[in-house]
């Protein structure tokens, strides 16, 4: 049985901003340490920033900046500051400049040929942008139920040697 995730399939895994952060990026799908394999993210937060065609996305476990550019000449929306909101996209690992940084540089970190640090960090593309009401009983219930997924669910797929996308497919059948 195929294990490999389609970059085509909707399916996306379930993730806190922390767990993102601890991926690792192979070609066009992600690792976990757990080993599942992804090529989709959904992520729940609230809108921490916005500029143009891109806001940051804060889950109380870290942030991820979303770009919204249009897709396929659709372009999605940038919720209001303090929303709260679901965004299903790719992740991609991308470096950014920080600004008048000191200290030595970390093991993510690398320094340009300007001078200034480059610090690696994860965005999504979002192909999905959805404003949900009810954030305080949704953002307790996010963090538990993407919990849950990983201990007992994604757990069970790794056990079974499948991905969320092939255990689809298998069920297609």
């Amino acid at each position: 049985m195929d294990s490999t995730p389609s970059a085509r399939s909707s399916s996306a895994v379930k993730l806190l901003v922390r767990q993102l952060s601890q991926c690792t990026q192979t070609g066009k799908t992600l690792v976990m340490s757990s080993g599942l394999e992804f090529g989709k993210v959904w992520v729940q937060g609230h809108v921490c920033s916005a500029d143009g065609n891109s806001f940051e996305l804060e889950d109380g476990t870290g942030v991820v900046r979303v770009c919204t550019g249009a897709i396929g000449g659709l372009q999605l929306p940038t919720p209001a500051l303090g929303g709260y909101c679901l965004v299903a996209g790719k992740p991609n690992l991308k470096r950014r400049r920080e600004e008048g940084a000191t200290g030595a540089p970390e093991a993510d970190q690398t320094h340009s040929r300007a001078g200034g640090r480059r610090r690696k960090e994860w965005q999504v593309q979002a192909h999905k942008v959805k404003v949900l009401q009810d954030a305080p009983q949704r953002a307790g219930l996010w963090r538990l139920e993407v919990e849950a997924l990983h201990e007992h669910t994604y757990t069970l797929l790794q056990e079974r040697s499948q991905t969320p996308l092939s255990a689809r497919a298998a069920g297609e059948g």
